[in-house]
């Protein structure tokens, strides 16, 4: 399907520009006054970690001395570098050629519990199903046999694994969230004072497993390639702690996307005024919507929060985004020896 959006200029005139782009993954779509139609995404797997347990000693040696021995100075291949050990003896990143991305394999935890010899980590979407195909030959390489594909997918348990929906023709810092699980929301601003970064659902001491960001401006900053060729999009993303097998991962149960509600509001209700509805959303964003609305009368509650409850309704659709999420394993090539 072409869709033909609205970007801001890529010239120093700044002038606004016309792009085009395929959408092949598209969940579902709504329309907001001023916007537009808005297109939501996905999900992808935006990052997964895998372990895999390797019971043989004599295997675990091999592949010891060829992590050792695929960094050493002078003897390195262009694409292999160290990685980041974390609680392991030895990492190395292996750079997949095509798409240049990382996977990371590490070996040997430093914990005496822990069950799984190998761990692997990488983003499926980047990688793209070719790249890992590319990933899975090397593998059998690094482990000098020890390791197969195969063996990943019978015996490998996800320890980690993000899910993502991108919103396009959306700007992050014209939305409002709302966080279904316990937590304290932490919201971060860019210099121009617009929402870039909205942590939702934080836990005392540990980091948020469910946040909403301006995607395209993580990659302008990034000096990355943008997704969607310049398009405003924002990005959902959704941590699950894994503790899965690889083989179940299709079947994962629970809608992660019914963690958090994604409100795109629109344009001020009929016959209120704009500013006023601008400073109530921005009050929301700081105060949580319940706390905004009791600082209005009655009659203006009611329109804020009934224009506020439609909104809510035709913006996220959580249902629509996991009833992919088969489709999303399928398509990714983890399943596939």
């Amino acid at each position: 399907m072409a869709v033909t959006f609205k970007v801001p200029g890529k010239t120093s005139s700044n002038k606004t520009q016309l792009t085009s782009l395929q959408l092949n993954e598209n969940a579902y779509s709504y329309k907001v006054e001023g916007v537009g139609t808005c297109w939501v995404m996905g999900p992808i797997i935006d990052k997964i970690s895998i372990t895999i347990p390797v019971g043989d000693e004599d295997a675990r040696q091999v592949i010891r001395e060829s992590l050792m021995d695929l960094i050493k100075p002078g003897m390195a291949e262009s694409d292999f570098s160290p990685g980041e050990k974390g609680s392991y003896k030895f990492a190395i990143n292996c750079t997949e050629p095509t798409t240049k991305q990382k996977v990371l394999i590490q070996a040997d935890p430093t914990s005496s519990t822990a069950k799984n010899f190998l761990r692997l980590e990488f983003n499926p979407s980047k990688l793209g199903p070719i790249g890992l195909n590319v990933f899975k030959d090397r593998l059998l390489e690094i482990t000098t046999g020890a390791v197969t594909w195969s063996d990943v997918i019978s015996a490998g348990t996800v320890s980690k694994i993000d899910v993502a929906a991108d919103l396009l023709n959306v700007q992050t810092s014209t939305l409002v969230f709302i966080c279904n699980v316990p937590g304290k929301n932490h919201v971060y601003y860019g210099l121009d004072g617009k929402i870039e970064t909205a942590y939702l659902g934080v836990k005392k001491g540990k980091s948020s497993r469910q946040y909403v960001y301006d995607k395209l401006q993580e990659q302008v900053d990034t000096e990355t390639t943008a997704t969607f060729d310049g398009v405003h999009h924002a990005r959902a993303e959704m941590v699950h702690g894994g503790g899965i097998k690889l083989t179940n991962l299709a079947k994962l149960k629970a809608n992660l996307f019914e963690r958090i509600e994604v409100i795109h509001p629109g344009p001020a209700p009929t016959g209120t005024d704009p500013i006023l509805w601008e400073l109530f959303l921005d009050s929301c964003r700081q105060r949580g919507i319940n706390a905004a609305l009791a600082l209005l009368d009655d009659e203006l509650a009611g329109k804020f929060k009934s224009q506020l409850k439609i909104a809510n309704v035709n913006s996220w659709k959580p249902k629509e985004l996991w009833d992919r999420w088969g489709n999303t394993v399928a398509k990714s090539g983890l399943l596939e020896p």
